[in-house]
């Protein structure tokens, strides 16, 4: 759908999660559509904890 309006699709970074729920059947057929790479939120976050009450 994408690639038909003219917006090719060629890497999706999905959670790690994502691939437990959609099961391996339908990661193999989103594979052979799409590059597909593990996306995760791992960059350092030095005033995460400044937030948080005393």
């Amino acid at each position: 759908m994408m690639r038909d309006a003219g917006h090719p699709l060629c890497r999706l970074k999905l959670p790690e999660s994502l691939f437990v729920q959609a099961g391996a059947k339908a990661m193999m057929y989103l594979r052979k559509i799409v590059e597909v790479e593990d996306f995760s939120l791992d960059w350092p976050t030095p005033f995460a904890g400044f937030d948080d009450e005393p």
